[in-house]
């Protein structure tokens, strides 16, 4: 009697086979879910360290796996930039009261407002309109701030 390769791989085929549905079986849960390995199989694990001169070979243009540059300058936050505001003009009506004309906002003694720059919007309070600056409390700035009008003015 002779035994052909292909029912040998066929036995085989069916032993694994075999084994595999024992083994699926025996591996429930118990909270009836189904596991495919046992709870204490060792779980595998990817470390992809960026190293200098290594790349990606299925995405080298990436900037994922580069080494990232630490920047050692620290930004500090230092309020509001006053550089951008403008006195305009000082108006006085006829019963005596004065406006501050700054950055296009018309404002009186006791009057507050944003007042829109280039880097954004500044809230500020006009305490005092003298006759050739504006003594003002910005927020972000403990101290008053003195706005006198440009050099160009």
């Amino acid at each position: 009697m002779s035994v052909s390769v292909t029912s040998c791989f066929g036995v085989r085929l069916l032993v694994v086979g075999l084994a595999a549905v024992l083994l699926n079986c025996s591996l429930k849960a118990s909270d009836g879910q189904q596991r495919f390995l046992p709870e204490n199989a060792p779980q595998s694990e990817f470390i992809a360290e960026p190293r200098p001169g290594i790349v990606d070979p299925f995405f080298p243009n990436s900037e994922r796996r580069r080494p990232k540059i630490q920047d050692s300058h620290q930004v500090i936050k230092r309020g509001p930039d006053v550089t951008d505001l403008a006195l305009k003009g000082i108006t006085v009506n006829r019963a005596g009261a004065k406006l501050a004309l700054i950055n296009n906002l018309n404002l009186a003694e006791g009057e507050s407002g944003p007042v829109k720059t280039a880097k954004g919007a500044i809230k500020i309070q006009v305490l005092e309109i003298r006759d050739k600056s504006v003594l003002l409390r910005i927020e972000g700035i403990a101290e008053p701030y003195e706005l006198h009008f440009s050099r160009d003015f």
